[in-house]
């Protein structure tokens, strides 16, 4: 089973889970809520009914109790969708209504909670499930701007397919950018394995340059993405036109390594 998301030697302040394993997400998330329990901080939770009930299950699995946390003001919980709407103009969201909403409770909690303030978020997923990738784009940048006057860690969480067409997009380079660490999409390897065979089956004797071209041409924007996920963007930007059949065969692979 792939462990839950490990900090190793960074310590990010705003962090993004893409995901398609839902059972991996609630790992993550609940780790990262647990942490902040921990260090005696708070906790604000934005997310959809079903997915705030899994993250608690997971806290009372610590042997946390969630409505003693509410009731002591430690944890903070919000629907995601009716947030959402409370921020949003139109098909975007607003920076006067954001901060208004959202910005002076992250204030408010986080000069209740002096030690820390852990934050998870899916409004953002929200809007790209939607399709809404600017409006995305744009509430992430409204986040990254709060986190710069709180001393508070934000978890967000995009449930893409990395092998899909929809990963090679525009929208999608620029969400993990505004982030300063991505989790792996497979944290045990077994993607990078598959792509690489699939390379090999695609690109025949000239896998190996490709796959050295690929190493040493990184964007330094991507520093912080994991190393597969950094190559599969690299592949739809640079060799478009091998993009999709070896992200097929890496899917083939995938269900084999």
């Amino acid at each position: 089973m792939p462990q839950p998301y490990d900090l190793y030697t960074s310590d990010p302040t705003h962090l993004v889970q893409l995901y398609n394993d839902e059972s991996q997400l609630i790992r993550n998330v609940g780790t990262f809520l647990r942490e902040g329990l921990r260090a005696d901080g708070g906790l604000l939770v934005v997310a959809e009914p079903h997915h705030v009930d899994a993250f608690m299950r997971q806290l009372k699995i610590t042997g946390a109790d969630p409505e003693e946390l509410k009731a002591s003001g430690r944890l903070v919980t919000l629907d995601a969708a009716q947030t959402l709407a409370q921020i949003c103009t139109g098909r975007h969201p607003d920076a006067h209504l954001f901060q208004d909403v959202v910005g002076s409770l992250v204030h408010t909690l986080s000069e209740r909670h002096q030690r820390s303030l852990r934050i998870y978020g899916e409004m953002v997923a929200l809007l790209w499930e939607q399709s809404r990738y600017a409006a995305a784009i744009r509430l992430e940048h409204f986040w990254n701007s709060l986190l710069r006057s709180v001393p508070a860690k934000l978890f967000c969480a995009y449930k893409i397919d990395v092998l899909a067409d929809e990963f090679g997009s525009v929208g999608a380079h620029a969400a993990l950018c505004a982030h300063d660490r991505v989790l792996p999409f497979d944290p045990d390897g077994r993607l990078d394995a598959a792509m690489s065979l699939a390379m090999d089956d695609v690109l025949g004797p000239s896998a190996e340059n490709v796959k050295e071209q690929m190493q040493s041409s990184r964007p330094k924007d991507l520093a912080h993405v994991p190393t597969t996920e950094s190559a599969i963007l690299w592949l739809h930007r640079n060799v478009p036109e091998y993009a999709r059949p070896i992200l097929a065969r890496t899917r083939v692979h995938y269900g084999e390594v």
